[in-house]
């Protein structure tokens, strides 16, 4: 790739982490995971009014990543690219990482154990043990 390849790559790149900057449009990702959602099903998610909701929408649908449909009189919304939940996964595990950091400074001779956010995990103070489940 020549140098002006490369630029207009890291643009488009920071487009779709721009795009996932905001707790909102995590929140309505996270759902569109599962199933697809209309406005107001994400409304209820994100606890936001329809018109902000549907700002964040734009941003994600221009960013590409989701795409919509119509169904009779409502506007129907899905990841259009659903890989996009494994680059999600790798940032909760950066997340846990450093909190494992953070508490080992807190607690010298603290572990957490396991395999990241979304797996059960343990922390261990000695000889006490917590487990924690993610939901």
């Amino acid at each position: 790739m020549d140098k002006e390849q490369d630029h207009n790559l890291a643009q488009s790149r920071a487009k779709v982490f721009k795009a996932l900057g905001h707790p909102s449009r995590m929140l309505m990702v996270s759902h569109l995971a599962s199933k697809e959602a209309s406005v107001g099903e994400l409304a209820e998610v994100v606890g936001s009014d329809l018109s902000t909701v549907s700002k964040h929408l734009s941003v994600l649908k221009n960013a590409g990543i989701l795409s919509d449909r119509k169904d009779t009189n409502r506007v129907l919304y899905t990841l259009s690219c659903p890989c996009i939940l494994e680059f999600i996964h790798c940032i909760d595990d950066v997340i846990f990482q450093e909190a494992s950091k953070e508490l080992s400074c807190v607690l010298p001779g603290a572990r957490i154990t396991g395999d990241g956010p979304s797996v059960k995990s343990s922390v261990s103070l000695g000889g006490m043990r917590e487990t924690r489940h993610a939901d």
